[in-house]
């Protein structure tokens, strides 16, 4: 179950970035998973409410989305593992298909 392993170091994340600013506490957790992740929802459920006791997520609601975006975008365009973009030629030096899109 990578699910924990996965909430342990997001949680780390977000307590480290949490103490850099001064926060006691965090009341919201966002997520974006991937949608071919291999994440269980369920089980990310699950593993959020075993990781966070006892820590300063532990009131914090978890809200997450699935995404179908492939890293970074190389022409500041969306690009949906199905979108028509991934489809597209070149334009204006950009080679969407270096990103696995095409």
């Amino acid at each position: 179950m990578h699910e924990v392993s996965v909430m342990e170091s997001v949680s780390e994340i977000a307590i480290a970035r949490a103490r850099e600013v001064g926060a006691p506490h965090i009341h919201q957790l966002q997520l974006e998973v991937g949608e071919f992740s291999g994440v269980v929802v369920d089980a990310l459920e699950f593993a959020f409410d075993v990781v966070v006791a006892g820590t300063m997520l532990e009131d914090a609601g978890l809200e997450y989305h699935l995404s179908s975006r492939l890293g970074e975008n190389c022409c500041d365009r969306p690009h949906g593992i199905r979108s028509e973009a991934a489809a597209m030629p070149s334009t204006n030096g950009c080679d969407c298909r270096r990103f696995g899109n095409g």
